[in-house]
């Protein structure tokens, strides 16, 4: 009886422990071994849990000094023994593919504040210390870097529903949720203009894409990843240029053990000035694939470039989907 109180009392103790120990086997594991990657908006989500993840690790750490009844001021101790396991967690990836990154401690930082400062704000010593009015304001500074730490994550999480809930379509440029998909390229996104007359598809938006003339891609992005079930992939666009403009389409699926990347297949097309249609067989892609045949029940990611990568160009693009 004695023993089963006694593990009552240290039960968050034993919980904030076996917390760290899994997240820091966690990161030795994905990133020392490597293992096959997640889609895109899941690493995402993965990866943004660094403030959430060290938010529930000082709570639970600093109530795990109340019960322990640790000596001291609680809040440095959770605060320094959280930032501890921090160190070692983005220390632990040095030896795999990944460097550690001093941004992600900072965001380890900022998911602790916010979790001590949330208990701190209904700690009612703290609050007479402070008096009402520094207490509002501290209750302010608190809410900020718990919407720092955690709507991140919550908004990566409702792109990646949304995004499923969308398929087939993979972007259409009318949502703001995707842009959490696609990639900045030379430091720019597309830019939404409204729909042109005559154009071959519904909707409010296209996006207008340049090739600056240096890298030649016009778009990227991360789709859902199963394309099993589908046939083709469609997309509507215009080029903005005197002349046809010849672009590529590229597939790349996720890497399999072994490889740097995973495989790429292409398809070239001649984008007429006329607003027209495209449609691309997924079979005839992924057979370009020079390495093996792509997986398209993995694709990471899709991408649009001009042939010529030096050459400039504006392109009115619409309405990825599949079929």
């Amino acid at each position: 009886m004695k023993y089963i109180r006694s593990l009552k009392y240290s039960a968050p103790g034993i919980a904030a422990a076996v917390f760290a120990i899994v997240l820091v086997a966690a990161v030795v594991y994905s990133h020392r071994f490597s293992p096959t990657q997640p889609s895109h908006l899941a690493s995402a989500i993965v990866h943004s849990l660094h403030g959430p993840g060290f938010f529930v690790v000082a709570i639970l750490i600093y109530i795990a000094t109340g019960i322990l009844k640790v000596g001291g001021n609680r809040y440095i101790i959770a605060a320094v023994l959280s930032m501890g396991i921090a160190v070692i967690a983005e220390g632990a990836q040095i030896p795999g593919p990944r460097d550690a990154e001093v941004k992600d401690l900072v965001v380890d930082f900022v998911g602790i504040v916010a979790g001590l400062g949330l208990i701190a704000f209904f700690d009612r010593d703290v609050r007479r210390k402070l008096g009402m009015r520094k207490w509002a304001v501290f209750g302010t500074t608190v809410s900020v870097f718990l919407a720092v730490a955690l709507l991140p994550t919550v908004w990566l999480a409702y792109a990646w529903f949304a995004q499923l809930r969308a398929a087939p379509e993979l972007l259409t440029f009318e949502e703001r949720w995707e842009r959490a998909m696609i990639i900045n390229i030379d430091g720019q996104r597309p830019e939404r203009l409204p729909i042109p007359d005559e154009w071959p598809v519904l909707g409010d938006h296209v996006a207008s894409t340049q090739a600056s003339g240096r890298y030649g891609t016009l778009v990227r992005f991360m789709p859902f990843p199963d394309w099993s079930s589908f046939s083709r992939i469609c997309f509507a666009a215009a080029a903005q240029t005197p002349v046809p403009a010849n672009v590529v389409l590229s597939v790349r699926d996720m890497r399999i053990d072994g490889e740097r990347r995973g495989g790429r297949g292409t398809w070239r097309l001649e984008l007429d000035s006329s607003p027209t249609r495209y449609c691309v067989p997924l079979k005839s892609i992924a057979a370009s694939a020079p390495e093996r045949p792509l997986n398209m029940a993995r694709v990471e990611s899709v991408q649009l470039s001009m042939a010529d990568r030096k050459q400039a160009a504006t392109i009115l693009l619409d309405d990825f989907r599949l079929e």
